[in-house]
């Protein structure tokens, strides 16, 4: 992966012997993980284990992957309860040294009693300790413009998932580059806003290998 260009990886985790000898490993190769996954429901001493383990990484940004307790779609109600826990994972995280952001997926864009459940969150959590990780291809399948987003919730936003989506009426997922997704006015906003993470993603590829190596490639040729 290194050997394609890249030089970041999002993991809360490590592999091999300890979270000193990875990180070594990946210094040695030219990776540096920027961010990794902390559980939405943890009490407030298994997150204090979380945080160690991303600092022993060097890791400043701690991701909330589902930051929902049901499965959606979500109401109002579901929406507040959200919001005042992500409040507290952020000030929590903050006093430790680290950034919070929130993932989101489709259904942040269906409709509820009142507005989206994604433009709920964006407006009673914290704009200086509550970020979000916004993953292209999940707003474009859930109806929204992964652009018109961007330029609404300037300054919200530390960590793009570049993931794409395949032609035909499934939507499926598909290697950036392969498929539908118009990634370089992404991309010209992203800049202007100072993003500096991109994650290379596709959920079920068949070939991770093969599908990083033609991303590298579309990538690098890539003008915006």
């Amino acid at each position: 992966v290194a050997s394609f260009g890249y030089n970041e990886i999002e993991t809360g985790n490590f592999l091999g012997e300890s979270a000193e000898s990875y990180l070594q490993f990946l210094n040695e190769i030219g990776l540096k993980p920027v961010a990794g996954g902390i559980n939405f429901t943890a009490s407030d001493e298994e997150l204090i284990k979380s945080f160690d383990l991303l600092k022993k990484l060097h890791i400043k940004i701690a991701v909330v992957y589902w930051p929902w307790y049901t499965g959606g779609p979500f109401s109002i109600e579901e929406c507040m309860k959200s919001a005042e826990r992500l409040n507290h994972l952020g000030r929590l995280c903050y006093d430790n040294g680290l950034q919070i952001c929130w993932h989101n997926h489709d259904k942040e864009f269906i409709p509820m009693e009142e507005g989206l459940p994604f433009d709920y969150l964006m407006a009673n959590t914290d704009p200086e300790l509550v970020k979000c990780e916004m993953d292209i291809y999940w707003v474009k399948k859930g109806g929204a413009d992964p652009l018109a987003m961007m330029k609404k919730y300037r300054g919200r936003y530390l960590i793009l998932h570049i993931k794409d989506m395949a032609p035909g009426d499934a939507r499926d997922f598909e290697c950036p580059g392969s498929g539908i997704i118009d990634f370089a006015p992404i991309f010209r906003e992203a800049d202007s806003q100072g993003i500096n993470h991109y994650m290379v993603e596709r959920d079920n590829v068949p070939d991770g290998i093969a599908c990083l190596k033609s991303a590298s490639e579309y990538l690098k040729d890539l003008t915006f």
